[in-house]
Formats: structure tokens, C-alpha cells, sequence
């Protein structure tokens, strides 16, 4: 019961980012592809990523790849917390398509 609530709160709470940001990487996509070699998304609770970025913030020479990275859900988390060397790898083009739009929408913000 308890693990239900809270993911329904972290669901939430991913929704509310993604409005603030004015991204998209809400939701689990699934490759059916059966040539793929990738399994499929599902993105990192922003919570997590927040408490993981405040634990070990970022100094001006790092430089994270994100290998995977999706709709980059996880770059523009690390961005906000500062890193300014980033990069992302994605081999899914609709992913990797709907990541570019999420980083021209991010950038408006910022």
C-alpha cells in the first residue's frame, strides 16, 4: 500500500517538473522493435536525481555522459544543478528526437 502511494506521489511530483521545465519525459516507452538491442524507457524519479545531484554536486571541469539518456530527463536535472559539460547517447531516434525538443524547450527557460 505504502508503495503505491508514494510512487502515485513521485508520478505527481515528475508531472509538475516536466510543466515547470517545459519538457516531456513523463511516461514509459517500450521498443517492440525485435531487432532492437535497447529494452525501453522509464525514467529517473526527479526526486532522486535531485538528492543525487545536492549529494555530490557538480564542479566546473566535470563532465557527465548520460549513456541511454532518453528523453534526458537526467541531463537537464544535472544542468539545473549545475554541470555545463554534458552529453547524451541515445540510439532510439524517436528518443533521441524527443530529447532535442526537450533541450530547445529547457533552454528557453534558462
Amino acid at each position: 500500500m505504502f508503495i503505491k502511494i508514494r510512487e502515485k506521489i513521485f508520478n505527481l511530483t515528475d508531472a509538475i517538473f516536466d510543466i515547470l521545465y517545459g519538457i516531456k519525459t513523463n511516461g514509459y516507452y517500450v521498443n517492440i522493435n525485435p531487432r532492437a538491442i535497447n529494452l525501453g524507457y522509464g525514467p529517473t524519479y526527479y526526486i532522486y536525481l535531485n538528492k543525487l545531484y545536492k549529494k555530490y554536486p557538480f564542479e566546473s571541469r566535470d563532465h557527465l555522459v548520460d549513456f541511454g539518456c532518453g528523453m534526458g530527463r537526467v541531463i537537464f536535472v544535472a544542468y539545473r544543478h549545475g554541470c555545463k559539460n554534458i552529453t547524451g547517447v541515445e540510439i532510439n531516434q524517436d528518443m533521441y528526437q524527443m530529447a532535442l525538443d526537450n533541450t530547445k524547450n529547457i533552454m528557453q527557460k534558462c
